[in-house]
């Protein structure tokens, strides 16, 4: 079990977190036939099939292998074309129909009242949407009012690389990340600014993203004072001294987990667990009008 830290289960109470579910949260879905959405590398992987072109594809493998899943995403795109290369991505994100999980529930019930994800599928949005009546807000990275929605007191779900609904408009690849930075400048200003003020909890997520950690290295070389962000990872993610190393450059904490037999259940009754302290946290604020 996770030993939540109490700046954790406190922020999330009186709603100064940010939860950010990565491809890791959308993999506990299943579909009706029993299949799961692909993780970025598996997705990469899937798609290098499609080209005919050995040599290319032997570059791919060779990216893929080296994490370099950027340029690896950029040269499939330009091998099969925009038109191939989205329809492969609606093909395994959106046509499915994946189902959402005991997990989604979970992370509804911590009442986050922000929540983001570089994830393209709608599995959590639609979870969110259809228990909440339709309340909760989504918006995409090329939004221009994200920051009007949280002003207006709205819980808001912010995905930051996009939908798989306009897929032509996704950062997935290295040229779409390297055009975000200045195209959508507010919206990493709006990330900036909420790492000064809330504390993130990073869940099914790597700590490879470029977008993430580019924004946690600079915030930490910026705001060395200010408090930790958190990454939960299983324990096998990472090394000691790599986790080092991570928690130092990124001055983020690594909260890990057993996963045995390759089972991720510690962490689905960590965050059960989470969500009752965070009942009782509130109820306690509540009663003492510490607000």
């Amino acid at each position: 079990m996770i030993s939540w830290p109490k700046s954790v289960v406190d922020n999330i109470a009186l709603r100064r977190s940010v939860i950010v579910l990565g491809s890791g949260i959308s993999a506990n879905s299943v579909n009706v036939s029993g299949r799961r959405p692909k993780t970025w590398k598996s997705f990469l992987e899937f798609g290098s099939n499609s080209i005919n072109d050995a040599k290319i594809k032997r570059e791919i493998i060779k990216l893929i292998k080296q994490d370099d899943y950027l340029t690896a995403c950029e040269i499939l795109k330009k091998t099969l074309g925009d038109p191939d290369f989205n329809s492969l991505i609606i093909d395994e994100y959106q046509t499915p129909g994946y189902i959402p999980a005991k997990i989604h529930e979970l992370i509804y019930k911590l009442d986050s009242k922000i929540v983001i994800t570089p994830n393209f599928d709608s599995i959590y949005d639609r979870y969110a949407s259809s228990t909440s009546a339709g309340t909760v807000t989504v918006k995409e990275h090329n939004s221009t009012n994200i920051t009007e929605a949280l002003r207006m007191n709205k819980r808001i779900i912010l995905k930051i690389h996009g939908k798989v609904e306009s897929p032509g408009d996704l950062i997935f690849t290295r040229a779409s990340y390297a055009k975000a930075r200045h195209k959508y400048k507010t919206m990493y200003e709006f990330l900036d600014a909420l790492l000064i003020t809330h504390t993130f909890l990073f869940l099914g997520c790597g700590t490879n993203d470029p977008d993430i950690r580019l924004l946690l290295e600079d915030h930490r070389h910026r705001f060395q004072e200010s408090g930790n962000h958190y990454f939960v990872l299983p324990k096998t993610a990472t090394s000691p001294s790599v986790k080092s190393v991570l928690e130092e450059t990124m001055h983020i904490k690594i909260l890990d987990y057993l996963t045995p037999g390759g089972s991720h259940t510690i962490l689905q009754d960590s965050l059960s667990f989470l969500a009752d302290q965070v009942d009782i946290r509130r109820t306690e604020i509540a009663s003492s009008q510490d607000w």
